[in-house]
């Protein structure tokens, strides 16, 4: 199996794996943990969604799904992976991003989680069109100032009404 774990805003690949010490974790219980950075570290953001205004800040000449496209690409032709059982878990900006993994890659995403961030919707094509179903385990604090629970869930500028209505 394989872990993608997508840090969040302001934060790192190699941060994220320290913080929940990942590496003697899934060494225990027998998987692969693959934690990217973002490709412009200026804003240290995920592109999230497509559309004008989607992901401020975001560069349009980014493609964060084509990034993990490859790269999930290369751990499979390197490793010995189990391809039904590519997962990903997102905290902040990384959880509004493996929503859209859920969403854009469901032919190769198994399941998500979600921490600190929900769906993002996709405004450009209004629809996920997914392959299969994916899993989400979501986990959101009530007391999150920067994706507030009763508000929107797209950070302090978004339009979308709360944590609970997205999921």
């Amino acid at each position: 199996p394989v872990v993608l774990l997508l840090h969040g805003q302001g934060s790192y690949g190699l941060q994220q794996m320290l913080y929940g010490d990942y590496l003697r974790f899934s060494d225990r219980h027998g998987f692969l943990v693959v934690a990217p950075d973002v490709a412009y570290p200026d804003y240290n953001q995920w592109q999230i969604a497509a559309g004008v205004g989607a992901t401020p800040n975001v560069p349009r000449s980014v493609d964060d799904l084509g990034f993990i496209r490859k790269l999930l690409d290369r751990i499979e032709g390197t490793y010995c992976v189990d391809t039904n059982r590519v997962h990903a878990a997102g905290i902040s900006s990384g959880a509004f991003f493996v929503s859209r993994l859920a969403c854009r890659l469901s032919d190769r995403i198994a399941s998500v989680v979600s921490v600190a961030g929900t769906v993002y919707f996709d405004d450009s094509t209004g629809d996920c069109g997914h392959d299969r179903p994916v899993p989400v385990l979501a986990f959101h604090g009530s007391a999150d100032i920067n994706v507030p629970f009763d508000a929107q869930t797209g950070g302090r500028d978004s339009p979308h009404d709360g944590v609970m209505a997205q999921l």
